[in-house]
């Protein structure tokens, strides 16, 4: 997910005031899910860095290879290769996990955040790089191929069963989270709880940096220019998504059509609006941002207040084009 809203990180580091013994920060870059993840951690020595960075990175590449749907040999294609099958197909726990983390959202977003649409994200990936917009039969016939109710899950036997040929799973909005989370865990299980990881306009903080009681990262708008930012948030055990069209768009015929997908309509999205949602852990926290951005200000605002520990901040352009309106939840926290 490219964020309407880019995230960027500000650490303040106390120096002179650690002792030898106390832990040293590191940081190492990757690519990793067709984006750049960024890991920050503080360590006692070299080796647990590397032993810790090492970790993490290998389980977000384990991840890559269950939910990419680039990879011929990753367990959604061997999936969706196996529609139609009588015999349902065992599926990793991870998958069953974010599978079933995926329909809870699906139903209470009445289908806005549904990563069956794998198909008809491939046609509009086509009509981006062609600038023109699917056809309405297109559309109608991919339609056909979408929705959970085509998709069979058994959580006891941990099997699934696509029903119908041509089904795509995407999990373009949730992966990047999860798979943050995942790297999180894997860096606690190494002895490294003060880390913090940047997965494009996904961030997750765990302990804050030694000394201090937070992480401190800037969320940036396309309302806003050079190091200015829209609002500053203090992030201890918690993560931060962005969503929106400030990067990944496509102008046909003049007007911008976003990189996320509407189901309601095939094609991308033509409001601009870039959502920033704060939540426990980075799962939610990205998948929400997708599934707001497709509900829209009111109705994705509704969805906010009603879960527990999750905020948001909406920046949405008003009719004329000239202003951006700037909504918040009620409790959404902020520095300026």
């Amino acid at each position: 997910m490219q964020a309407f809203l880019s995230l960027i990180l500000m650490m303040t580091l106390a120096t002179g005031c650690l002792s030898p013994s106390d832990q040293n920060r590191y940081e190492q870059t990757r690519p990793q899910m067709g984006t750049l993840f960024t890991i920050t951690l503080y360590a006692y020595d070299d080796l647990q860095a590397t032993n810790a960075f090492n970790a993490a990175f290998a389980r977000i590449e384990e991840l890559n290879m269950i939910f990419s749907d680039y990879e011929d040999e990753s367990e959604i294609t061997i999936l969706r290769k196996s529609a139609n099958s009588l015999q349902p197909k065992k599926i990793s726990p991870e998958l069953l996990d974010v599978l079933q983390r995926s329909k809870e959202l699906y139903e209470q977003t009445d289908g806005a955040f549904d990563p069956t649409l794998g198909l008809m994200i491939q046609h509009w990936r086509r009509a981006r790089r062609q600038r023109t917009l699917p056809k309405p039969e297109t559309i109608a016939k991919v339609r056909k191929k979408v929705g959970f109710d085509k998709l069979e899950l058994d959580a006891e036997a941990s099997t699934a069963r696509i029903t119908t040929s041509g089904l795509m799973l995407d999990f373009g909005g949730i992966a990047k989270g999860y798979a943050a989370d995942e790297a999180l865990r894997t860096l606690n299980q190494h002895g490294v709880y003060n880390a913090l990881i940047a997965a494009s306009g996904d961030i997750l903080a765990g302990d804050p940096p030694p000394g201090q009681d937070h992480w401190t990262v800037g969320v940036q708008s396309t309302d806003v220019s050079g190091e200015n930012f829209t609002t500053v948030l203090n992030l201890a055990n918690q993560a931060v998504s962005t969503s929106g069209d400030a990067s990944q768009y496509a102008l046909i015929k003049g007007r911008k059509y976003s990189h996320i997908v509407d189901p309601r309509t095939g094609i991308g999205l033509t409001e601009r609006i870039g959502v920033t949602i704060t939540a426990p852990n980075a799962t939610t926290s990205d998948s929400l941002a997708t599934a707001v951005s497709i509900l829209g200000s009111e109705k994705g605002m509704q969805l906010v207040e009603s879960l527990p520990n999750v905020e948001s901040l909406i920046v949405k352009e008003t009719n004329d084009g000239d202003v951006f309106l700037r909504i918040r939840s009620s409790d959404f926290t902020k520095t300026e």
